[in-house]
């Protein structure tokens, strides 16, 4: 479990997704990432992908 600050301000619980573990990303303090939060619990959500610079630039 991962904790997540958001870009609004508010920070939650993340785990990471399928694909994060079965590639073994490493996440480190500092990472952005996109976050797919939880319909049951706001507090609660699932790291779907690590943001890169040129991921960003894209968005």
């Amino acid at each position: 479990m991962y904790r997540v600050r958001l870009a609004k301000g508010g920070v939650i619980s993340a785990h990471a997704g399928g694909d994060l573990r079965m590639k073994i990303v490493r996440l480190i303090p500092g990472d952005r990432v996109l976050v797919k939060l939880s319909e049951l619990d706001p507090s609660r959500g699932r790291i779907v992908r690590r943001l890169t610079a040129a991921t960003e630039q894209e968005r």
